[in-house]
C-alpha cells in the first residue's frame, strides 16, 4: 500500500483543478471506477506521483490508469517519457483511448481489474519491479512469451521431423499399434506446438503495435 506523500502546494491546486474540469470521457471511466466499484478497487482521481498528475490511480496496486485524448499524437514523445518514468518508479501503466472508453467500456473495465490482481499475483511470486531493478509486469510477461513462443517453434520443428520420420519408416498400411501411437502423440504435439506459436506470435505484435 502507497503512503501519502506530501505533495507541493501548486501541484495540489492543478490537480484540484483537473478533477473540477473533467472531460468527458474521464468522467465516465470514472463513474465505475468510484466507491470501489470495480472489483473493490480502491482509485484515486487526478492523483500527483511525482513531478505528474495522473488520470487515475489505485495505490493497493500501484496500478496508473490514464486516458489518451485528442492530443495523444501530438504529445506521443512526452507520454511516453511519462510512462517509461512511472514504470521506473515501479508503477504500472495502463493507457487507454477516448475511443475505447466512448464505444467499449466494458472491454476497459474488463481490462483493468485482472490486470491490478495479476500484478500483485506477479510481485508476490517473486519477481522485482522496475524500481527494484527489475522489468515492468507488462515486459516481463512479453520476455515470458517469446521465450515460450520460440521454444514451441522449436518443438513444432522437431515432432514434424518426427511425423515424417514415422511416415517413411511405416508407410500407410504398415503401421503397427506402437506406431501409429506415436504418430498421433507426435500430430497432437505438433498441432499444440503449433497453436501456442501462432498465439505467442500474435500477442507479441499486438503489444508491439500498443507500446
Amino acid at each position: 500500500m502507497d503512503k501519502r506523500k506530501r505533495v507541493h502546494p501548486v501541484l495540489r491546486a492543478r490537480a484540484r483543478d483537473l478533477r473540477r474540469e473533467q472531460t468527458p470521457m474521464e468522467r465516465r471511466l470514472w463513474w465505475h471506477l468510484q466507491r470501489k466499484q470495480l472489483g473493490g478497487l480502491r482509485f484515486r482521481q487526478q492523483h500527483s506521483i511525482g513531478r505528474f498528475i495522473v488520470d487515475f490511480y489505485c495505490p493497493a496496486h500501484r496500478l496508473v490508469v490514464e486516458i489518451d485524448g485528442d492530443s495523444h499524437d501530438e504529445q506521443r514523445e512526452y507520454d511516453e517519457g511519462r510512462t517509461a518514468w512511472l514504470e521506473a518508479q515501479g508503477y504500472e501503466v495502463i493507457r487507454v483511448t477516448n475511443n475505447e472508453v466512448r464505444d467499449h467500456l466494458d472491454s476497459v473495465l474488463d481490462a483493468i481489474w485482472p490486470f491490478a490482481f495479476l500484478r500483485t499475483y506477479w510481485l508476490k511470486s517473486g519477481c522485482k519491479s522496475s524500481d527494484q531493478g527489475g522489468l515492468s509486469m507488462r515486459e516481463d510477461i512479453r520476455r515470458r512469451v517469446r521465450f515460450v513462443t520460440k521454444v514451441a517453434w522449436i518443438v513444432l520443428a522437431v515432432f514434424l521431423v518426427l511425423i515424417v520420420a514415422i511416415s517413411v519408416a511405416a508407410p500407410e498400411g504398415l503401421f503397427g499399434p506402437m506406431w501409429s501411437t506415436f504418430y498421433r502423440i507426435a500430430t497432437i504435439t505438433a498441432g499444440i506446438a503449433l497453436g501456442v506459436a501462432i498465439i505467442g506470435g500474435l500477442y507479441g505484435l499486438i503489444s508491439k503495435r500498443r507500446g
